[in-house]
């Protein structure tokens, strides 16, 4: 007897089991029903989240593309200054040489007029002597 009680004891062991797994499949099934709504909620939401990103990154795409436009612009901006920078330096050291052949010209026009004046004064005191004899 104990064999056949021990077999219906593994009987009713299997069929309890077995009762209770498809007890836990049936509750997970609930969960999943009820959950599933949930469950498509947060796949909108991440679909909605991802259109997003992707408009946030065409925009992104779209500001670059603008700032490596601006950036272009201010490169060729500033090497026009420093073109102009060395124009206006080519002006002044041009500039300066005019005003030192000026000086130049001036302290020999000086010079000139202090030798008119010198054969001036000759010339005066030659008429005095001239008119005192």
């Amino acid at each position: 007897m104990d064999a056949e009680r021990a077999e219906l004891y593994w009987k009713w062991g299997v069929r309890a089991g077995l009762a209770l797994l498809l007890l836990l499949a049936n509750i997970l099934l609930v969960m999943l029903i009820v959950n599933a709504s949930d469950a498509f909620k947060a796949m909108d939401r991440v679909g909605e989240t991802a259109e997003s990103l992707k408009q946030t990154s065409d925009a992104i795409d779209t500001l670059a593309a603008e700032l490596e436009e601006n950036a272009e612009r201010i490169t060729n901006t500033l090497d026009r200054a420093g073109q102009d920078a060395a124009r206006a330096r080519e002006t002044l050291e041009r500039a300066g040489e005019d005003v030192t052949r000026a000086t130049d010209t001036l302290e020999e026009s000086s010079a000139d007029l202090d030798r008119a004046a010198s054969d001036f004064g000759r010339i005066a005191d030659a008429l005095e002597k001239a008119f005192e004899q």
